[in-house]
């Protein structure tokens, strides 16, 4: 199981190893860690001189929010730490990456794409089906969106980022193709997009 920093507690780290799962959860910067000496410092001291990029572990269980783990954490380019801890050894940065993906995901269904939350729906069987129609339109988003960078690459920033995501792209095109423009239908770039859904 991967979680983000908002989820930490003690008593939740407890109760998952009392019913024996494993976990792997970032830690924010200050969260306190046992070093070398079983001092108890800030996580991001740990990691201070830790190359942009470069994963590092701490050697051992390390005492941290009461329970006894192991530490991996990189530093990104913008400087920020990811730290997380995890129950098993082998757990670390690779398996918490694999949530991003759910979490970038929930921006596109929510703030940065469809506004789920807007919607109000509380009803199980009416989310369930909002959440199956979402879910093919963001699969048509991001098909279209991957088509377009295959023609055009995203413009990257700074930091190395692409300056909107394939999901964005993908549903702006949409919104310009399905909206009757000088009343007129796209007709072509309208039929372009069908060929993204039967895809999906």
């Amino acid at each position: 199981m991967c979680a983000d920093r908002e989820f930490l507690g003690d008593r939740w780290l407890g109760w998952l190893i009392e019913h024996d799962l494993d976990f792997c959860l970032r830690v924010k910067a200050d969260t306190l860690i046992a070093n070398k000496r079983g001092e108890r410092v800030c996580a991001d001291w740990l990691f201070r001189d830790c190359p942009v990029g470069q994963e590092r572990r701490l050697s051992g269980a390390r005492l941290c929010l009461g329970q006894r783990l192991f530490i991996r954490g990189t530093r990104l380019a913008s400087g920020e730490f990811v730290i997380v801890a995890a129950r098993q050894t082998h757990l670390g940065l690779a398996e918490y990456a694999k949530r991003w993906g759910i979490e970038t995901l929930f921006g596109a269904l929510k703030s940065r794409g469809f506004n789920l939350e807007s919607t109000h729906v509380v009803q199980a069987q009416r989310l369930s089906k909002l959440l199956a129609l979402l879910a093919i339109a963001f699969c048509w988003a991001f098909a279209a969106g991957a088509w377009l960078a295959e023609h055009k690459p995203l413009k990257l920033k700074k930091h190395g980022r692409a300056a909107v995501s394939l999901f964005r792209r993908g549903l702006d095109f949409l919104r310009r193709t399905l909206m009757p423009l000088c009343g007129l239908f796209r007709q072509r770039e309208f039929q372009q997009a069908l060929q993204f859904l039967s895809c999906t």
